[in-house]
């Protein structure tokens, strides 16, 4: 990971200047963490944003790079799939281009189709805590329908 840049490039999607980051070539503009009884549990990695005309060049070069960071640790990928064409990617939809699988850690690198920009996410996560806090979430939200029930 390199240091921040003395010099700040402007983000064209948010029309504010940003720094450049980077993980080998791979560059990012965010990184969200996710705890779950003070454990860590999930990281979220935000590419930068790629307007629409620069998918073909941007997108693949991103994938590629983020991909061969975590090729060069883990091996090949569990799964890979083909990036779609643009015109058959959907608004607010991520698609799932590499996914390793290392005991109870899962990586993914996602494409992001915001409408008008793509993020290239890279996504480090453990399943099976994910699917606890769902669990509990439904739970939680039985356990408020049943309590509010008596307000009618």
């Amino acid at each position: 990971e390199r240091e921040k840049k003395e010099n700040r490039k402007p983000d064209d999607y948010l029309g504010k200047p940003y720094y450049d980051y980077f993980i080998g070539n791979y560059e990012f503009s965010q990184i969200s963490d996710f705890y779950y009884k003070d454990k860590l549990f999930k990281i979220i990695i935000n590419g930068k944003p790629i307007l629409w005309e620069y998918f073909e060049s941007e997108v693949t070069k991103e994938i590629k790079a983020i991909s061969d960071v975590i090729k060069s640790k883990y091996g090949n990928p569990t799964l890979h799939y083909e990036l779609e064409p643009r015109y058959k990617m959907k608004k607010n939809y991520t698609y799932l281009i590499n996914s390793w699988t290392i005991g109870e850690k899962k990586i993914e690198v996602r494409v992001l189709d915001s409408g008008t920009s793509y993020w290239v996410k890279t996504i480090i996560k453990q399943p099976k805590i994910e699917y606890k806090i769902q669990q509990e979430k439904l739970i939680k939200e039985k356990a408020e329908t049943l309590k509010d029930k008596n307000v009618f």
